[in-house]
């Protein structure tokens, strides 16, 4: 009888597969970012109820006519930013992923091939140049993209070594020379017209008690 009573759980645990936790995980993974994206709608300066999202939410599902602040503080508010971060860490995750499986290791980043001093790069131009909001972003996207590809390029140059030393390397050299020339545009800018604009991620789209604002922190950070 104590044979049989030992031999139950061994038979129960052998049934939960690694598939079956995995999946396990997964679903557990999902009703956290379900019940984070509901945490933070309802959350904020102007808190909503359930009962207002679930109206709101109907409403504009059935095509009705918005009704009071909750639904203007929902839908161009809560929910766009909402969604951005989700869309944000999805791909800080991809990106984080497949790094490791790159290198084969845990704890990479992206410095390591210098696409985030590119990307600091291209975002420093921008700004450099007053292009807007959607242009530095977009020149951020393009030299953070084409650092990885010059840093490939040097890698797949150098033969007779060990790949993924050679690609580390050339990572931090070319992530070094793009914080060098980031210096020198900070060197090049100038302080009372160009500077201001990266001060607080201020630019042409600011209201303009944003950019007294920004200057004001800037002027007592100079004479400082």
């Amino acid at each position: 009888m104590t044979v049989d009573n030992a031999e139950k759980p061994a038979a129960r645990a052998s049934l939960w597969t690694p598939n079956d936790r995995w999946a396990a995980i997964l679903v557990g993974l999902a009703a956290l970012l379900v019940a984070l994206v509901v945490g933070a709608s309802l959350t904020g300066a102007y808190p909503l109820s359930i009962a207002e999202v679930w109206g709101a939410l109907a409403r504009k599902l059935s095509g009705g006519v918005a009704i009071g602040q909750a639904d203007t503080v929902l839908f161009e508010v809560r929910l766009p930013r909402v969604f951005a971060a989700v869309l944000v860490g999805a791909a800080i995750a991809a990106a984080g992923a497949a790094y490791q499986t790159l290198f084969r290791n845990p704890l990479v980043s992206p410095d390591i091939l210098g696409v985030s001093t590119g990307a600091g790069l291209g975002a420093v131009l921008g700004i450099f140049l007053a292009m807007p909001v959607a242009g530095i972003q977009l020149l951020a996207f393009a030299v953070g993209l084409a650092t990885v590809g010059l840093v490939y390029a040097i890698a797949a140059a150098v033969r007779g070594r060990e790949p993924i030393l050679v690609l580390v390397l050339a990572g931090v050299v070319v992530g070094s020379l793009a914080g060098a020339v980031i210096s020198l545009l900070k060197i090049l800018a100038d302080p009372y017209d160009q500077l201001w604009r990266s001060c607080s991620g201020c630019s042409a789209a600011c209201r303009p008690f944003e950019r007294a604002r920004c200057g004001q922190r800037l002027h007592s950070s100079c004479s400082g």
